[in-house]
């Protein structure tokens, strides 16, 4: 997915509020990486549904998979438990897939 694609400029500035650690003129330049990951943490369903449309909830799950398989995982437990839970439901090669 192309960062500069400007659905996903609009959908990073309409949350910017997500993102409230990093400078106002680098959040133009963030990573899919960390969308996603502060999409999925602090964002409402609105938001992670929206992510879904524009990402594509194949390759959110995938990055979700690789970021709970840290030692260090980014998620609170219960987000994280649902999450696996939701994505092994709807994402087929969720399962079957290993994290990057």
């Amino acid at each position: 997915m192309n960062p500069n694609n400007p659905e996903m400029q609009a959908f990073i500035q309409k949350n910017a509020h997500l993102f409230w650690w990093i400078r106002k003129e680098a959040k133009p330049r963030i990573s899919l990486n960390l969308l996603v990951r502060s999409v999925i943490h602090y964002g409402e369903l609105s938001d992670i549904r929206e992510l879904f449309k524009i990402v594509g909830m194949e390759r959110v799950a995938m990055l979700f998979k690789e970021q709970n398989s840290r030692p260090r995982n980014p998620y609170p437990k219960r987000t994280a438990h649902y999450f696996d839970l939701y994505f092994r439901a709807h994402v087929p090669c969720y399962i079957d897939q290993k994290p990057d």
